[in-house]
């Protein structure tokens, strides 16, 4: 399920925090969104709770890929 940067409904969490997530193989796909090893941050405003949830399962021990929750800034702020 791929997103785009339209508000969603019920975001997965404040724009303040995001996922910064890494692959454990050369490219896996979770929550609609592909990962490599090159970390990528995802705003939690921009995922949908079962988007996070499915990404930080595959996070656990054993899972393919390595998740640490983050700040991020806000896009508003990114852009002034």
């Amino acid at each position: 399920m791929a997103t785009t940067k339209t508000k969603l409904a019920k975001p997965a969490g404040p724009a303040t925090k995001g996922l910064q997530v890494v692959a454990r193989r050369p490219s896996f796909w979770r929550g609609g969104h592909q990962f490599t090893h090159e970390p990528k941050v995802l705003p939690l405003a921009e995922l949908t709770p079962e988007q996070a949830e499915a990404i930080r399962d595959e996070g656990e021990p054993g899972g393919m890929l390595v998740v640490h929750e983050v700040d991020v800034k806000p896009e508003a702020e990114a852009k002034s």
